[in-house]
């Protein structure tokens, strides 16, 4: 695999978790206040954000090097899977920037 790929598709799953993260912050900036603290929505957003925080940092932590071996495309196929902010289309675009034909 070519390092532009990899790198490319690194790329495009960050700004994908920085945008779902992002979002959630502006909407909740924009929520009306004063907020009970039982409101579902406002904790479903709180929720969302700190988990697309959690998956940004740990794809981050893994940054591609000059060289992406197979292991470390087997690692973020595994990250991309188990991620709760990627549907099958942007699965499929991400493996499609791998060189692979599966959908992670």
């Amino acid at each position: 695999m070519s390092e532009n790929r990899a790198r490319a598709a690194w790329e495009l799953f960050r700004d994908h978790l920085d945008g779902i993260r992002v979002a959630a912050g502006e909407e909740l900036l924009r929520y009306p206040q004063p907020t009970a603290e039982c409101d579902l929505h406002y904790s479903d957003l709180l929720e969302r954000r700190a988990r697309a925080s959690e998956e940004l940092s740990a794809l981050m932590a893994g940054e591609p090097g000059a060289r992406p071996d197979r292991a470390w495309c087997a690692w973020l196929e595994e990250l991309i899977g188990a991620s709760a902010f990627c549907d099958d289309a942007k699965r499929q675009e991400i493996a499609r920037l791998l060189g692979g034909g599966k959908v992670l």
